[in-house]
Order: C-alpha cells, then structure tokens, then sequence
C-alpha cells in the first residue's frame, strides 16, 4: 500500500501520526509494525523530527534474522520495484548484514540513517505473510534475483551455535568434531558477512543445522539437495521443513536428548546414519 498523506514515523518502532483512519490504514500498519519490530513508543512524540520530502520512503529496520530476512527484506524489495528511487529509511545503528542488503539495493546515498521521527511526504508499505514462517516461493525468487549470488566451493556444512551460549547443544563441540571427521565444513554464520553467508548456502549440497535464524540463509540454496535440522529437546518448528520442501530440497532431523541442566545433547550416532544414508544416496 502507498500511502498519500503527509505523516510522520519513527525509523525504529513505526510508531506513526496523520494516519487516515481506515481498515485499509489499520492492516498496512500492522504489516508496518510487523516490518520493524515492535517497541516502546511512548517518549516518541517527545523526539525531533526530520522532514524528508521529494522520494517516497520504504521503511527498513532490522528485526532478527529470520524475520528480516524472509519478512522484511522482500517487503523492502517489493516496494523498491514500485518506486525504484525511492529511500530507505533505517535506524543509525543496524546490523551490518542490514547495512550491506540496503547498500546493495540503493547505494549509500539513498539511505536515511535517523535515530528520531522522520516527517514524510509519501511512504511505501509492502504486505507481509501474516503467518510467519509460511515462505512464498515468490518471495523466495525476488531475494534471488535482487542479490545474484556465486556458489561458493563447498560440498557440505554445518552452521554451529558453539558461540551461542544461550542457544548451543550441550555437546556442540563434539558435533562440531564429528561433522569435521565426516569432511564436512563448521561455519559460524553470525561471523560472516552477509555475501559470504549467500554465498556458502547457494554452494552447499548439505546443509547440517541446529534450529535457528542461521537455517533462513536456505532461500539462497542454488545446489542443496538435503537438509538435517537439529532440534532442541522439546522443540519442533517446521518452518525450515515447509521452506525445504518448497525449494525442492530433501528434509531430515533430529531431535536433541535433555539434560538435567535443561541442554540438549545431539545424536551423533543418528547424525552419522543420516549422512551417511546421503553419501550413499549420491554414489
């Protein structure tokens, strides 16, 4: 939806006046909140504002990577190809996967960097999948064909959460170990930049993965053939099944044992089956 009437926002929680009081409005503005994240907007009318006039404006904050990646990012595209000079508005401080996508879609000259409320002429709200997790393909060919991405060189990897404390398996340096042995690359997808991450993804054949945001980096998949999810103990999330599946890509998973600290510790011997069935599969 564009919205015609002059109106002021926040680049970071989208907290909004002059808004026209329709459903129209109030269902845009939900898939706006939804964008950006939602946040405490009370001291917003408090914050000076910025005028931005002449382009229309899509808005572009981060939220965490699953979300930004499948939710956010082709909403920004989408509302790129209808208004291709548009700005993208961003909060100052954003991840540098967020800095590199904007940059590589508008330039650095096209990106309004504003802790504060920016005053607008026009503003461009794409809609997002209200169920989320639910990938449209489409969705899925848009990022592609805005970020063209080289394979990298790589037959099989596992993305680690060793350096994720909060989030690792109990004996995530044992499956780092074991995935080695097999000849498969340990990679930690919050280190890389985001070109690197497209780029390992779009060259893997398998992909090895504790549940997490680092799996949403399967839209980029040019070569997978497999996926081998690991879920912690009573956890299940199929997000990553339906989006394999709707990439055409086989799926597998596990699920980790718990311990009495309230860890998971992963099946090796399960691991090793699975890859092992695919090793075979592929002879």
């Amino acid at each position: 939806m564009r919205t015609g009437s002059t109106m002021c926002w926040s680049a970071r929680t989208a907290a909004s006046s002059g808004c026209p009081a329709a459903p129209s409005w109030k269902k845009s503005y939900g898939s706006l909140i939804r964008s950006l994240g939602w946040g405490d907007v009370r001291h917003e009318p408090l914050l000076p504002v910025r005028r931005l006039t002449g382009r229309p404006v899509v808005a572009f904050a981060p939220t965490g990577y699953y979300h930004w990646l499948l939710e956010v990012l082709p909403a920004a595209v989408f509302a790129l190809s209808v208004e291709p000079e548009a700005l993208l508005l961003t909060p100052g401080n954003v991840p540098a996967y967020v800095r590199a996508a904007a940059e590589h879609l508008v330039g650095p000259a096209r990106i309004v960097r504003l802790d504060d409320i920016a005053h607008v002429d026009s503003c461009l709200l794409a809609a997002v999948e209200p169920m989320s997790g639910f990938v449209q393909r489409a969705e899925t060919d848009r990022l592609r064909a805005a970020f063209p991405t080289d394979p990298a060189d790589v037959d099989a990897i596992y993305v680690s959460r060793l350096k994720d404390h909060k989030r690792a398996l109990s004996n995530e340096a044992e499956v780092e170990h074991a995935m080695r042995e097999a000849g498969v690359t340990v990679v930690y997808a919050q280190d890389l930049p985001f070109e690197q991450q497209r780029a390992l993804f779009a060259g893997a054949r398998t992909v090895i993965a504790p549940h997490g945001a680092g799996l949403a980096n399967l839209v980029w998949a040019q070569r997978a053939e497999r996926v081998i999810e690991v879920f912690p103990p009573a956890c299940f999330n199929d997000c990553y099944a339906r989006l394999s599946r709707n990439l055409g890509i086989d799926y597998d998973y596990v699920v980790a044992s718990p311990t009495e600290e309230g860890g998971g510790v992963a099946p090796l011997d399960r691991l090793d089956a699975l890859l092992n069935e695919g090793a075979t599969a592929g002879c």
